[in-house]
């Protein structure tokens, strides 16, 4: 069969499309973009001369991604109830490229926006990411041999990484759990609320920050483990 006619390796491109213009909209954000405080949704502001970087970014993926289903209807490969996730979470990319959002944090000329908007981006760029993880597992329940280890390494790599920068995200937020409770941007967190203590939330961050940096260092290597720790 051709590569092209394949549903996994066209959603893959796609993954691998929004990923690419998504880096070089990092690489054009205005220089008070912050890549640890900020997030994807926030690249394609209203006002913002290079919005449409991002938006080729969430509708070509996201088109993308469509095809790939076209093709699974043809010869499916992916269980109906994981096709229809992906379905609607690409028509909700697609709404994400053509509403742009607004970036209040960065000081920019910025035009109105509303809430819906707003969630929308946000729901598209978080949605993405787990398109991206259910086409690997889909990898892995597909392929066999040194292919599959591959893949499996992968996921592993995977959640050990999430676990330290969930991690690595809770200590920042006890470190900074005053400050966000000056900013009105930051002030409903759990923390400045009151509805965490800090002890509690150091306790989370100690667990998984421990439970990634295992995982890493017995399924993956050391350098792997340092590598993140150290970012």
């Amino acid at each position: 069969m051709n590569k092209f006619n394949q549903p996994l390796i066209i959603m893959k491109a796609g993954v691998l499309w929004f990923y690419f213009f998504a880096l070089i909209a990092h690489f054009f954000a205005p220089s008070s973009y912050s890549i640890l405080n900020n997030n994807f949704s926030q690249l394609g502001p209203q006002g913002y001369n290079l919005s449409w970087i991002m938006q080729i970014a969430f509708i070509g993926s996201a088109l993308l991604w469509i095809y790939g289903l076209y093709l699974n209807f043809k010869n499916p490969v992916l269980h109906k109830s994981v096709a229809w996730m992906f379905l609607g979470i690409s028509l909700f990319i697609i709404l994400a490229g053509i509403f742009k959002t607004t970036l209040p944090e960065i000081e920019m000329s910025l035009g109105n926006y509303s809430s819906i908007e707003k969630n929308i981006h946000l729901f598209a760029a978080h949605g993405s990411q787990i398109l991206g993880l259910i086409i690997l597992l889909e990898h892995i329940k597909k392929s066999s041999g040194n292919v599959k280890n591959i893949h499996v390494t992968i996921l592993i790599a995977l959640i050990g990484i999430a676990l330290c920068s969930g991690s690595a995200a809770a200590i920042n937020q006890v470190i900074d759990r005053q400050a966000d409770a000056a900013m009105t941007r930051t002030d409903q967190r759990p923390l400045p609320q009151g509805e965490l203590s800090a002890l509690h939330a150091s306790s989370f961050a100690l667990v998984i920050g421990i439970a990634g940096a295992l995982i890493l260092f017995l399924y993956i290597n050391t350098l792997t483990m340092i590598l993140t720790l150290a970012s």
